[in-house]
């Protein structure tokens, strides 16, 4: 994951040394070159692997017997809060196979901010209300909903950042990240159960 403030881009999941403890750099570097020696898709299926290992998913589960449902459009954006949105905020993946559920919230009281689908190999651009937040993430391939998210097999992280959407020297500050894997990155997250959602 990497991402720029102002624009600012965190890009990550790093595509090599993933054996460190948590928290993990999910980060790039600042031009998001990927490593041309790596396969994106086997790094975040590892990397998948390895959050729902630490957040106690489980690969299979007989007892969830939830439908699938249809994926929802990219971008569909759900607000949680009345602040003006005015602040820029873009989010990048790659791959088709995993989609995203991106919660932001409030750094300070964990108030949910927004939440904000993102499916695979596409890209989102947003308005946030300014201040200071934290994002997390749900990540998987088959949607079952907001209560389920992507069921038995969803894997759950936080990142470490703290992202200020403010206003300085009169310009709105926003961000960009991106959520493919890239070597030297500069974000990390921390795997979290589903408690912490």
């Amino acid at each position: 994951m990497r991402y720029n403030r102002s624009r600012p881009s965190y890009r990550g999941i790093p595509t090599s040394g993933r054996s460190q403890p948590t928290p993990v750099d999910l980060g790039a570097n600042l031009t998001g070159r990927t490593n041309a020696s790596s396969s994106p898709k086997n790094d975040i299926d590892t990397f998948l692997a390895e959050r729902r290992q630490d957040s106690g998913g489980a690969a299979v589960d007989p007892t969830f017997l939830e439908p699938p449902l249809p994926l929802p459009r990219n971008g569909l954006v759900k607000h949680y809060t009345r602040g003006d949105p005015v602040a820029p905020l873009e989010i990048r993946t790659s791959g088709t196979e995993h989609h995203y559920f991106i919660k932001l919230a409030y750094f300070h009281n964990n108030a949910p901010v927004l939440t904000v689908f993102v499916r695979g190999g596409q890209s989102v651009s947003l308005k946030v209300p300014l201040g200071t937040m934290k994002l997390r993430y749900a990540v998987g391939s088959t949607w079952y909903g907001e209560r389920f998210l992507f069921g038995p097999e969803t894997a759950y992280a936080e990142a470490d950042a703290q992202f200020d959407f403010m206003i300085e020297n009169d310009r709105i500050t926003g961000y960009t990240i991106e959520l493919y894997p890239q070597p030297n990155g500069n974000l990390r997250e921390r795997r979290i159960g589903p408690d912490r959602w």
